[in-house]
């Protein structure tokens, strides 16, 4: 039995192993990085993103509005989140960091944290190359804090899941093992119980053997007084008849009378 739970806590240990390679192997693979089609300038792309942060900071509401009720496509969509961004209370503008960039096969992402007074905001862009030149294509803004509780409840939940997937197949495996195991307790008990029902069998069957020669023994007793009887009253000769079976007569019912 000490072997058979060494064997099981293996098995649980290399089943755990397994599901956590799993799930880093395909953590890895989703977040593999693609070489990028074009060349470009990270300073380039950096400068500009904090002289539009500077410019569009400055401007007041009624120059937001304007340019929102005026412009079309990337530039009103970069106007408009600026604008939820700013209604929020982030304050002034302070500076802007180096951005961050991650390549993709042909576009590129740039993030850069700005630091107003109140709040920081992430500004987001996304660069193509078009007309041999690398241009932004879509400009937006977030709230840092808002974006990190998104961030960690989604991984949050990401996590659990996973949690709840391999805990759940752990759980199901040592049930099923468990179930294994316990089998190897009736299996004898079964087996015992058969081997004395045999025997048993056995024993009855030699009890009714003995019970049956022993009738034989007196029906040969019974019949030999019989004849002997028959031959007194036939004077002596038994050549005329054969006892071939004794049968016990029913109870005298005059005794009852």
């Amino acid at each position: 039995m000490k072997k058979v739970c060494k064997s099981f806590l293996l098995l649980a240990v290399m089943i755990f192993s397994i599901s956590t390679f799993a799930f880093v192997c395909f953590a890895d693979t989703t977040d593999s990085k693609k070489s990028i089609s074009f060349e470009y300038d990270k300073d380039d792309i950096n400068s500009g993103m904090e002289n539009t942060v500077k410019n569009i900071s400055g401007m007041s509401d009624a120059e937001l509005e304007y340019y929102i009720n005026n412009y079309v496509g990337m530039s009103k969509k970069a106007f408009e989140s600026f604008k939820e961004v700013k209604d929020k209370g982030i304050g002034t503008y302070i500076s802007a960091e180096e951005c961050k960039i991650k390549e993709y096969d042909d576009y590129l992402i740039a993030d850069s944290v700005i630091h107003f007074k109140d709040e920081d905001v992430k500004m987001t862009a996304k660069f193509q190359y078009i007309s041999d030149e690398v241009i932004p294509v879509d400009i937006e803004f977030s709230i840092i804090s808002n974006d990190k509780d998104v961030s960690i409840g989604s991984k949050m939940s990401t996590a659990g899941l996973n949690t709840l997937m391999g805990m759940g197949t752990v759980v199901i495996v040592l049930i099923f093992l468990s179930l294994i195991i316990s089998l190897f307790a009736i299996v004898p008990a079964i087996q015992s119980k058969k081997a004395g029902k045999k025997k048993e069998e056995k024993i009855t069957e030699k009890i009714v053997k003995e019970v049956e020669e022993d009738e034989l023994v007196d029906d040969l007793e019974l019949v030999a007084v019989i004849t002997a009887a028959i031959a007194a009253t036939e004077n002596g000769q038994t050549d005329g008849f054969v006892v071939r079976s004794i049968k016990r007569r029913p109870q005298n019912k005059w005794k009852n009378a």
